[in-house]
């Protein structure tokens, strides 16, 4: 399945639709569009990091597993229920960072190299809502530019919020329940530049010219349960 959300075509742009030729799929083809480029190269589950709402008094569980076909499973169960001696007022999140995004032993961060979107191999494996953050390089602390991956069935319309990524719901197999793969992409004119959790009042684009030192992945929808999101690869594009 594939899912692709893209940014309005120039007449500079030469769209190709995906076929297969002797086996192999022959994705969108842009005149003006570097090659893909793999944002990761370190999927052991132990190199990344899990937070939950339990520093903060909260309930939520969460873990990072190998797949079982490749990549990483991000899996655990929300709750908004905070604990007797918690001082906070809500709770109900779980978070997942990626090691250190780097093209060199150098170089702390990644170069988008004037990529246009944010590609990402995974499956879904509930009908929840979450969000993409990626962490800038940048001299200004705690930002991060957030995108959003909208369950078709229980997407909601902020009045003011980015344009969001809306995904139709999962398809299984009628023998294993198993929900199929699908790509995803995700402009970066779509991202929203955050500081501490709060939309930035100045927006600085996110571009091609931008560095990443991280990669992540919240969820944080308002919502109680079991959820299950699993990774095989991230690119630029």
């Amino acid at each position: 399945m594939i899912h692709r959300v893209s940014t309005r075509l120039s007449r500079q742009h030469l769209v190709i639709p995906r076929r297969s030729f002797f086996g192999i799929n022959i994705g969108d083809i842009t005149s003006d569009r570097p090659p893909p480029k793999p944002l990761l190269n370190k999927w052991e589950p132990e190199e990344w990091t899990v937070t939950t709402d339990r520093k903060i008094g909260g309930k939520s569980k969460a873990a990072c597993e190998a797949g079982e076909e490749g990549g990483i499973v991000f899996k655990g169960n929300t709750s908004l229920d905070l604990r007797q001696e918690s001082r906070a007022s809500k709770s109900g999140f779980c978070s997942l960072i990626s090691p250190p995004l780097s093209e060199s032993m150098f170089e702390a961060s990644l170069a988008l190299d004037n990529h246009k979107a944010l590609w990402i191999k995974m499956r879904k494996w509930d009908n929840r809502n979450y969000t993409v953050n990626l962490y800038p390089d940048s001299y200004i602390g705690g930002e991060i530019y957030q995108g959003y991956i909208i369950d078709g069935r229980n997407s909601v319309s902020k009045e003011g919020a980015a344009e969001k990524t809306t995904l139709n719901p999962i398809q299984a197999t009628e023998a294993t329940k198993t929900p199929q793969w699908m790509e995803v992409e995700l402009p970066f004119e779509n991202f929203m530049l955050t500081k501490e959790g709060r939309v930035s009042e100045i927006q600085r684009k996110l571009d091609g010219i931008v560095r990443l030192k991280n990669i992540g992945v919240l969820l944080a929808d308002a919502d109680e349960g079991e959820f299950r999101l699993d990774i095989m690869a991230i690119e630029a594009r």
